[in-house]
This record gives structure tokens, sequence and C-alpha cells, in this order.
């Protein structure tokens, strides 16, 4: 079939050179008539993957796949057929041809893409002009190297009224143009400013590398931190994705796309040697951004700031997907340290720490029963039943009947398996015993599910707080305590974080009693603990108001007295844990000792002055 642009798709294909093609995405080495390297569709370690030119297929022993140029970039890139053409396009120069009549392309979103594309060069422009020193320093403290920032075409803009909008003006661009593509701003008195001013610039670009838009962080006073284009003609920022340009491909040959929260978090993703990550762009997640992120990846895993905060905004995510879950379409969750993005898990503790972290992925329906039991703790059978309803309706909004059917019974399973395991036999037999195991059964049935994640409960974390709310209150205890709160092993990871960087903080000091409280908690802060800062800032620690100079050595005393509590509270904890696991493992002996051990440590406790 011949196209409206006089070339056939038969003649196209024959232009293309199979080996160039594939050879910009895979390392091919020759072997006889045969290119080979490692297949990009599936991990291996020994090549299966083969390029036969003469023929112009490719094919893999290992994963079976194979096809024409055309299809390696459709299945590569996840594109659909005329998008595969234009994409080949590009990377050949080569003339694509059109089987349909294409709509004529419209002037002025060409112009606007322009006008966009001239903005970038001038941006970056500035960055490395004198008027960018600034954005600079800022880039080097956030340890951001001149290749990330040529990489992801950072840029400045400067702090100017009018200076884009005068660059633009004289390469020809219309002003009233300039205000549709959002880069500058027209007042009520008529006048036309710069949009972006004294801001570090992020592209956005489309998988064609296009600019659409752009996102602004002020480096000064600003009522807003982040500033993003407007939407235009152009972009659509619900449907876009921050870094997909970058991330798509690698992330269909991995299967796997993390979905961070912000722009330096992508960046700070790549330079953890994780180039498989976007963000959305400062708005909820949107329908139309799950099915990009699902062209990329089967499970795309979310990993938002490691707070409450962070937390809501992936309930949001999981309730927007649900009805539009699908056979092997699902989402997956990872909860960070409490205050820590990628930005800054990455600064505080290496490439490895950030690896780690990522390591611990959750199912979204063990990620929404654990987040929804944590809201609901179910301590009453009224509260057990609503939580039920919740969850069981919350399945009810999958569209996919199967998948329907199997939340909900997953569901039901979970609660059941929490609240009403029958007792083993030999419990069943005396009454004490009987009671005993239901207490404990009903008290340890969400506990249970907290240690299965490896957290803890609220008075457990609030003890470990109260170990740190003195000290950042009052650093001037340090010098008493020092050898004691190093051997101190705190059970949540993002409180052992806290620690490293206090003792990282005393060792820069010569004079501890002199310390200011105002100093450490600035260090904390600028090195990504300021939401734990201003929790730790509540006085709870002991009941008793927290001090804010040195006074006397009860201070000391008091805190030494709080460490004790929860040395005990960790040992409670342990004992009722094994407790638990010699019920459910139905060796009522082992737990009837234990369960005797248990109530005299409690005991011991109550009676202590």
């Amino acid at each position: 079939m011949r196209s409206s642009k006089g070339i056939t798709l038969d003649e196209f294909k024959n232009q293309l050179a199979i080996a160039d093609i594939v050879g910009r995405f895979v390392k091919l080495t020759r072997h006889g008539r045969e290119l080979t390297g490692l297949c990009p569709f599936h991990k291996e370690k020994t090549p299966s993957f083969s390029v036969v030119e003469d023929k112009g297929f490719y094919h893999c022993f290992g994963c079976g796949a194979h096809g024409s140029a055309i299809d390696f970039v459709m299945n590569l890139e996840r594109l659909s057929f005329p998008e595969a053409l234009t994409r080949l396009a590009e990377l050949t120069g080569i003339e694509a041809p059109q089987t349909t009549r294409k709509a004529p392309e419209d002037p002025k979103l060409k112009s606007i893409e322009t006008a966009n594309g001239e903005a970038l060069r001038w941006f970056q422009s500035q960055l490395n002009s004198s008027a960018g020193t600034a954005a600079r320093n800022y880039l080097a403290q956030r340890k951001i190297a001149h290749a990330v920032c040529a990489q992801f075409q950072l840029g400045y803009a400067p702090n100017a009224r009018t200076a884009l909008k005068d660059h633009l003006t004289a390469q020809g661009y219309d002003s009233g143009l300039l205000v549709e593509a959002g880069l500058v701003s027209k007042l009520d008195d008529g006048s036309i400013i710069d949009r972006f001013r004294d801001r570090l610039m992020y592209p956005i670009l489309d998988v064609r590398n296009r600019c659409l838009a752009f996102g602004g962080r002020a480096l000064g006073p600003a009522k807003a931190k982040y500033l993003n284009t407007a939407e235009t003609p152009v972009f659509k920022k619900g449907e876009q994705l921050y870094g997909l340009n970058f991330a798509k491909a690698a992330a269909h040959r991995a299967n796997r796309v993390f979905v961070v929260e912000g722009y330096m978090d992508v960046i700070a993703m790549h330079r953890g040697e994780l180039p498989i990550a976007v963000a959305p762009l400062g708005t909820a997640v949107t329908e139309a951004q799950l099915k990009k992120l699902w062209q990329c990846a089967d499970e795309p895993v979310f990993c938002l700031d490691g707070d409450q905060a962070g937390e809501r905004a992936s309930m949001r995510v999981a309730e927007r997907a649900m009805p539009m879950l699908s056979p092997g379409k699902s989402l997956q969750f990872v909860s960070l340290p409490s205050g820590l993005d990628p930005d800054s898990l990455l600064e505080a503790q290496g490439i490895d720490g950030l690896h780690a972290a990522l390591e611990h992925t959750e199912t979204m329906i063990d990620f929404i029963f654990r987040t929804k039991l944590r809201a609901n703790s179910g301590e009453t059978p009224e509260r057990r039943a609503r939580l039920k309803k919740d969850l069981v309706m919350l399945a009810g909004t999958i569209s996919d009947p199967d998948i329907r059917a199997q939340y909900q019974a997953m569901f039901r399973q979970k609660i059941d398996e929490l609240w009403h395991r029958p007792a083993p036999k030999h419990w069943q037999k005396a009454p004490n015993n009987r009671r005993d195991f239901n207490r404990l059964r009903s008290n340890a049935a969400s506990s249970l599910l907290t240690r299965q994640h490896g957290e803890l409960t609220h008075t457990e974390r609030n003890a470990e707080l109260d170990i740190l709310r003195p000290l950042i209150a009052n650093p001037g205890i340090f010098e008493a305590i020092e050898h004691e709160f190093v051997d101190i092993e705190f059970a949540e990871q993002d409180l052992r974080a806290v620690k490293t960087e206090i003792l990282e903080f005393f060792s820069t000091i010569d004079s501890h009693p002199a310390l200011d409280a105002a100093q450490l908690r600035d260090h904390l802060t600028r090195h990504g603990f300021g939401t734990l800062v201003k929790e730790m800032e509540t006085p709870t620690f002991g009941g008793w108001k927290l001090p804010k100079e040195v006074r006397s050595v009860s201070e000391v005393e008091r805190w030494r007295s709080q460490v004790s509590k929860w040395h005990t509270m960790r040992r409670q904890r342990a004992e009722s844990e094994a407790l638990l696991d010699d019920l459910l493992d139905d060796d009522p002996a082992t737990a009837t000792a234990r369960l005797a051990s248990l109530k005299q440590m409690l005991g011991d406790e109550e009676s202590d002055p």
C-alpha cells in the first residue's frame, strides 16, 4: 500500500538496517553471519540473542522474542505501530510512511514546542553563566555532577522580570504565544513578565524528548517552592510523567519502574544506578499516568516519601488503581524510613542503603490491608465489622470480576486469620488456659501483623523517640551519656539513621556543654530529618517538660531511667512474640511456662517505684 507521502511500508522496511537499530540498545558481537548479545527482553548472563542482518530479523533462543526492526522498537519501548514508525524515522533519518491520511499539524502547537525548546537552551546557558552561580552552588551542595545536569538538561531562570521574554521576542516569538505556552505571565495592568524567576529549571520532556513544559525550584524567598508550567495546548500535567523519556526503555527491559515524588528523587534514582524512575507532576496520580506506567512494567513500584503524608498519597494511588486492575497488572509499594525520600536516603546511606530500602516491597493487597488495619485497629467487634465492610467495599470497585472476587476472598481470609483462628485442641480442654489464649490472641492480632512488616506499635515508637527527645532539646547532656547512647540499637531504621547523624554532629564539636540545641536541630534538618525533629520537639519525655538548659545530674538520671524502661519494653515484646509463636505452634507446655515468665516480668515492672 502506497502512503500519502509516496513511500510504501515495504520500501521503508527495506531501508532499515536492523543491526544498526538494535545496536543502539544492545552491545552486539559478530559471529560469522550473525551478531549476538544479551537479550534486552529478559535477564540473562550468557548471550542467547542474535541478529541476522541478511534476513532482517532478531531472535532470542532464551525467551523466544522474534521479529523485525519495527517489532524490536515496538516491544522494547512499548510503542504502537504508528509510534514505532515515527521513532524509527527519528533514529535513522528515513522518512516514515503514513498508511492513513494524517490530520494537518497545528502550526500553533509546533510554535509552542519550538518556543519551549529555545527557552530550554536559554535556561541552560544561564545556568553556566555568572548569573547561575547560586544555582550551580546549590547543585554542588546536592552532589549533582555536571554530567547529570547535562543529562537532565537542567537550567536556571535569572531573577529578572523580563529576561526570558526579551530573549524570545528578540528571536521572533510573539508575546501572546509565549503567554499561551506558559513561559510568561500577563498581569492585570497588561504588562508581561517571566513566569519563572530565580529558579532551578527542570525541563519536562515527552518520550520523543520534546520539551512540553518546565518545573522550577525557588532558590530564594518565594510563595511556592516548586512552580510548574500551567496547562497549555501541548502540556496536560495529568498525562505526563517526569523522567519517562529516560526510564521507559530501561524499565521495559527490566519489567520494573519506580514512581517517586519529585524531580530530585528521579535524579537521585539515576545517581543511585536505578535509571527506571519517574514522578508525577505535583498532582494525584491519574488514570492516564497509571496506563503509561503499566506500559513500562506489569507492577510499578510506588516509592513515595516515608511519612504519614506519603502513606496517605500511596493509599490514594491504590484506591485510584483498584477499578483498573487487570490480569497481570497491579502495583507494589515501598515504605521508606520516616522523614526520608530517595534523594535524602541516597545522601544519608549511599547507593547500597537506597537499594536495600527498595528491596522490601509490598503487594497491593498487603499494603491496603496493613494501612487500613493501622487506621482501624479492630479492637472491638464493631470496629472489626467496619474494617471488613470497608475492605470488601473497596475490593468491590475492581472492574475485573475474577480479580474482584479474589480480593474480597483474600481480605476476608486475612481478617479471619487475625481474629477468628480457633485455639489449639490442647488449650480448648482447659478453661483457664483457653481464656488466656483468647485474650492473648485478641491482643496479639494487630501486633502480629505489625511484626510481619517490621514495624513498632505507637507506644514502642514513642519510647524510642523519648530517648532522643531530651538530647535534641538539651545537647548539653551528651557528654554524660555518650557511651551509653552509642550502645543503643534502635528498632526503627529512621531512628538508627538519626542516631548516626547525631554522633557525626558531636564528633565535630569540641565543647558539648556549650552547645545550642538550635545547632543540632539545624544539622539534622539539613541532613533530611526535619520531620523527625519536629516530631521529637513534642514534650512527652517521661511526662515532664523538656529542659531548655543544663540544670542538674537528675536530668541524666531521668534519661537513663527512660532507657531502662525501653529495654524492658523490648524484652516484653520479644517474650510476647515468642509466646504467640508457641501458641500458634500448638505447644501448650512451653507456652504455659513462657506465659508465667511474661506475667512475672509485667508484675515486676508494675511494682517498680
